[in-house]
Order: C-alpha cells, then sequence, then structure tokens
C-alpha cells in the first residue's frame, strides 16, 4: 500500500479583519495570480504589500504558497508561520502550514497546525483529510479514522479522502473496509492510478488474487512506468526477474520510513535483528570485536543497534534516504550512505570485517552479484551476518507477497564460490564466516 503525503494547501482567502481597499485590491491580484502559475508576479505584488502593510498576513500565507512551490520549504514554512503569527484567525495559513509539515514528515506539527486551523473552519473537508494522512503518520489510526470519515461527512464525492480512508483502513488490518473506500474512490476517480494499486494490495491481503491481478492490470493500463504494479504483477503471475526494481523498493520504504519500526516492532513484534545478533554470538568467541562493519540495508538502524555494542567502526547503506533519516536519530552510525548496496559498496575504499543484511535479501533474486561484491571488500576471516526467506525449489523464486524466497543449496553454492564458509544456520538464517 502507498501511503501518500498530505495534500497541498490552497489559496483560498481568510476571514481576517477587513484590510484596507488597496490592500485588498493587491491580495486579490495575488491570488489570481497564484491561481494562474505567475508565482513572480505574485511575490512582486506580496513585496509591495508587505511595504505597504507590513502586518497582512494573507501576503505571508501567499508568499508560503510561492515559496513552496519553488521547493523552498524552510522558506514557506517561516513564511506561514509569520501569517498566523500576525493573525491568528487566518484559517488557510494554519492549513498550509499544517500541510508542508505534514509534507515534509513532521506529522506532530502538522497535526497541531491542522487542528488550529480546524478550530476556526471546522466544515473544512480538505483540512480533515490532511489531518487524518498526519494521524496515519503518527500511527493513530482510530483518530485518523474519525477525521477522514468526517471529511468525507463533509464532502461525500471527495475522492482523496476516499482513498486516505482506505489507506487507513489498510494500515488497521480492516481490508474488506479499504476495498469499499478505494472503489468508492475510484467511483469518483475512475483514472486515479493510486487507488487501483492500493485496491490491489488489499485485495491480496483478503487473497482475493484474480480481483489483484485485475487491478493491477488496470493500473498499468492507466500508468505503464508503475514499477511496483508490475513487480507485484509479475509475483501474482508466477514470474521470477532477478531482483525487485529499484524504484519499487526506494518508494516502499520512502513512504513507510515515518511508521516502519511502530509497525514492525510493535505491532509485527519484529526481532529478526536481535534473534540473527544471538545466533551469531553463539559461533564467535566471547569479547570478540570487528573494526570495521557495515550494514547492508540498514534501513532505520534496527540491525545497527543489535550489533554496534561489538564494532569499532559501523557504516550503513540503504537505498532509502527517507529511512536513513531516521537510522541517523539513532547515533550509533559512523557512516550513513544512500546508493544501491553493491554500486556503494564497490566505492568504498575500505575492507570490512562484519557484513550485516537483515531483509534485504528478499527484495533480490539473483545474490551472486551482492555475494561478488562482498567477497571483493572482505578482509581475510571477515563474517557475513543475513537473514533470508527460506523454500527448496529453485535457487530463488519471486513469491506472491513480492519478496524473494532462496534455497539453502543456492546459499552454501554463493557462499563457496565467494570463499565464504557456512558455519550456522538456523529457520532461514545464514551467518557466514570467511
Amino acid at each position: 500500500m502507498k501511503i501518500r503525503k498530505l495534500k497541498r494547501g490552497n489559496s483560498r482567502k481568510s476571514k481576517t479583519p477587513k484590510p484596507s481597499s488597496r490592500i485588498s485590491l493587491l491580495l486579490n491580484q495575488a491570488h489570481s495570480c497564484i491561481k494562474y502559475g505567475r508565482l513572480v508576479q505574485a511575490e512582486d505584488i506580496c513585496r509591495e504589500i508587505v511595504k505597504l502593510s507590513p502586518r497582512t498576513s494573507e501576503a505571508y500565507n501567499i508568499l508560503g504558497l510561492i515559496y513552496k512551490e519553488r521547493g523552498l520549504i524552510d522558506e514557506a514554512i517561516s513564511a506561514f508561520h509569520r501569517a498566523v503569527e500576525l493573525d491568528g484567525s487566518n484559517a488557510n495559513a494554519f492549513f498550509n502550514l499544517g500541510t508542508i509539515f505534514g509534507q515534509s514528515g513532521q506529522y506532530e506539527q502538522a497535526a497541531t497546525s491542522l487542528r488550529k486551523g480546524l478550530a476556526l473552519a471546522p466544515r473544512t473537508a480538505e483540512a480533515r483529510n490532511n489531518l487524518g494522512l498526519a494521524l496515519v503518520g503518527l500511527g493513530k489510526l482510530n483518530e485518523a479514522i474519525i477525521s477522514l470519515e468526517k471529511a468525507i461527512e463533509l464532502d461525500p464525492h471527495y475522492g482523496d479522502a476516499w482513498l486516505s480512508l482506505g489507506d487507513a483502513y489498510c494500515r488497521q488490518g480492516q481490508h474488506q473496509k479499504a476495498i469499499d473506500a478505494y472503489q468508492r474512490c475510484i467511483r469518483f476517480i475512475p483514472g486515479f492510478v493510486e487507488a487501483h494499486y492500493n485496491l490491489s494490495i488489499a485485495q491480496h491481503d483478503l487473497k482475493l488474487l484474480p480481483d489483484a491481478i485485475e487491478s493491477l492490470q488496470r493500473t498499468i493500463e492507466l500508468d505503464p512506468e508503475h514499477t511496483a504494479a508490475r513487480h507485484m504483477l509479475a509475483a501474482l503471475s508466477g514470474e521470477t526477474p532477478d531482483n525487485a526494481p529499484k524504484q519499487f523498493v526506494t518508494n516502499l520504504f520512502d513512504q513507510y520510513s515515518g511508521s516502519f519500526e511502530t509497525d514492525l516492532v510493535n505491532r509485527l513484534e519484529y526481532r529478526i535483528p536481535t534473534l540473527l545478533r544471538e545466533l551469531f554470538s553463539e559461533y564467535i568467541t566471547a569479547g570478540t570485536r570487528f573494526s570495521t562493519a557495515i550494514d547492508l540495508g540498514c534501513g532505520t538502524g534496527l540491525s545497527g543497534q543489535a550489533f554496534h555494542d561489538i564494532v569499532d567502526y559501523l557504516a550503513g547503506i540503504d537505498i532509502s534516504k527517507k529511512m536513513l533519516e531516521q537510522a541517523k536519530g539513532k547515533e550509533i552510525y559512523d557512516a550513513l550512505l544512500a546508493d544501491d548496496l553493491c554500486e556503494q559498496l564497490h566505492q568504498l575504499p575500505d575492507l570490512f570485517n562484519l557484513f550485516i543484511a537483515t531483509d534485504v535479501m528478499i527484495y533480490i533474486g539473483n545474490l551472486e552479484p551482492l555475494f561478488s561484491t562482498v567477497s571483493s571488500k572482505a578482509s581475510p576471516g571477515a563474517y557475513f551476518a543475513f537473514s533470508v526467506e527460506s523454500q527448496q525449489q529453485n535457487d530463488f523464486t519471486l513469491q506472491p507477497t513480492g519478496r524473494y524466497a532462496h534455497a539453502a543449496a543456492y546459499i552454501s553454492r554463493l557462499a563457496a564460490a565467494s570463499d565464504f564458509t557456512v558455519i550456522a544456520q538456523k529457520t532461514g538464517w545464514y551467518p557466514q564466516g570467511r
């Protein structure tokens, strides 16, 4: 399921104290320029307004929208802040501030600003939708659903809100309700690619595989470059490409970076890094330390946390920059690198004596390039500790889940070819010693 960014704010005029006729005329002109994409002209008008009337809140609100369109996020936030400081009744400035916070992944600030705006203009469906998205980002799914249902109550034809509601239901495990919501969204916006794709995921989770395939096919009809839909259609059709598309993996983890650990650790009781470390510790001498270690596909740093106490230098590589932002906050890595695993490893000048990879190979079918690259960067006596999903029919298989499973014999063959020796394996884990 793809979790979306908050919807962009709008430039509707707020209910503020009536400005002078000259300022009102200029504000109307600025709003018209924003509407038609004439950002330079809109900015010039707002600068003129600020010179004439420095405390005009709506001028700063419009400047915030201009900065946002240009990708100047910090400047936009500063302008929206100034707008609400000058006029605490400027609901749209609160909505715009909350929206940009949400799009930046700052969900707590987003929710706070959106609630302040809704206290002033409670019947704003778009703001209810954006609040719901922020609450989903915070993992507060019950509150999110209440907000999204209110958005739909205010505007029953609001397709985006139906999509958001479907996403929230999906995250909560209410897949039939999610399907119903996605179908309502498609009824109002038939060509909404995201709705068709998310519908396929909910159908897949309920084992409605023919329906899921149909939804994936429709997604690809609408967007032939939709890598996630192509990957999942291959998985459900029994095909096995060598790897999951790079863009599919990047998007998947970028979207889940904010709630990744909450979902895995708290809801799914995820323990693979800890269990891998426990197994690894059974086969190394007590007190052993590793001078240089690298966490392949480090994500938010769960594996790094499990191993960092036995390493002197720990680097991490991940394809998702948003995941790396989460990992950075743990302050356990000496270096964090955003790139494809093999490409980045090839570029590093150093050798490593410990490689860690948990839940990475499930997105890689053909492991030969990875083993070869790890071997080229391994110092004598290095260890390679990783997890896989296990199957015995082929070297590797793309499962209906969209994840790859590998055969033990295939792992052993690759290990031998890369000068590693299998020293331990348990329920699909293969810590390797060189």
